[in-house]
């Protein structure tokens, strides 16, 4: 069976359409669980870990951070964050990728954001999908989903992707939008959210044995902890 990542702007419908698609596999589905298990594996709280997930360092938090690791005694000066000594950063990605890539072991899974395609670029079996919208869609998309007015919606549709593309940037030296990093770019605001998941399906089943059994197969299945 498939290994399956998906990349996606916000508001695209990547959990909805990636949970779909790990009904219909019968396979593990990753997303916000990964959260939980990095802060397991850690040993962190796991609000500190979203703190980290798909967001970038600033700047001044990196300058911070240098001055931080640097022993205070005969500066005459003390750093204003010292918990920034022991930066979670690393920790966070370092758990990150080897979860994603234990999860990814059992060859049947769909794994949401979090540099998945980045992390599985050498394993054959994966497909990786790209999913983007008009920018008004996933407003409106997101005004109905969290209940906040327009200008809310469409500030935070340009907060988060820039986040995610920074992040990505960042972590993987990575074009988050470039059409080399994956199988496929699929516009589901064109497309709804049914018909991008059986695209998805028929793209990662070719050559598989049995599609047909597979679109049957048992409801997704929880990662494992």
């Amino acid at each position: 069976m498939p290994i399956i990542t998906i990349a996606r702007e916000y508001g695209a419908g990547g959990t909805t359409i990636g949970r779909l698609v790990a009904e219909r596999l019968g396979a593990v589905f990753v997303d916000r669980w990964l959260i939980e298990e990095v802060a397991r594996r850690a040993e962190m709280a796991p609000a500190l870990v979203e703190s980290q997930d798909e967001r970038p360092v600033r700047l001044l938090d990196r300058v911070i951070t240098s001055f931080a690791q640097v022993p205070a005694a005969g500066l005459g000066w003390e750093p204003p964050y010292p918990d920034l000594a022991s930066d979670p950063r690393p920790r966070v990605i370092q758990f990150t990728r080897a979860a994603i890539q234990e999860v990814a072991a059992t060859g049947n899974a769909v794994i949401v954001g979090r540099g998945g395609s980045a992390i599985l670029q050498r394993r054959q079996d994966a497909t990786h999908v790209f999913l983007y919208a008009d920018a008004t869609v996933r407003a409106d998309t997101i005004r109905e989903r969290e209940l906040v007015p327009i200008e809310v919606a469409r500030r935070r549709v340009r907060e988060v992707d820039a986040n995610r593309a920074a992040y990505l940037r960042q972590v993987h030296s990575l074009d988050w939008r470039s059409p080399l990093r994956y199988t496929l770019m699929l516009n589901t605001g064109a497309l709804g959210y049914e018909r991008a998941a059986e695209v998805i399906l028929a793209a990662a089943l070719h050559g598989q044995p049995s599609p047909a059994a597979a679109s049957k197969a048992p409801a997704a299945s929880e990662a494992p902890r």
